[in-house]
């Protein structure tokens, strides 16, 4: 079945490209009927099936890893934030350091 699921998932584009109708578009039995799904011997279905389902579980370790990075980051932002807008951290600014790249100097100072 896990076979199946991703020959299917690979062939959507062209089953959507193939439907039918502009309001609703319909998946018509000769769609269907024309639709080709290579099969390769079962347990070779087997295999590409159990290595993708390996790369299917990597990427949604690094999504999972990425989405709690993002969180931090954004809870980082959020108090920065606060302690900007409540004066408990502030920006000070230098007029003669103000045109040089960031990297050549401390454009701001956090106290």
């Amino acid at each position: 079945h896990e076979f199946l699921y991703y020959e299917l998932n690979n062939s959507l584009f062209n089953i959507l490209a193939n439907l039918q109708g502009s309001g609703q578009p319909n998946l018509s039995k000769s769609i269907v009927d024309n639709l080709i799904i290579p099969l390769p011997p079962l347990p070779e279905q087997h295999r590409i099936a159990s290595v993708l389902s390996q790369i299917d579980e990597s990427i949604d370790k690094i999504i999972e890893k990425e989405m709690a990075y993002k969180k931090k980051l954004e809870g980082v932002k959020k108090g920065l934030m606060e302690d900007l807008l409540t004066g408990k951290v502030r920006v000070n600014r230098n007029s003669d350091k103000e045109n040089k790249p960031l990297s050549e100097n401390k454009f701001y100072e956090l106290r």
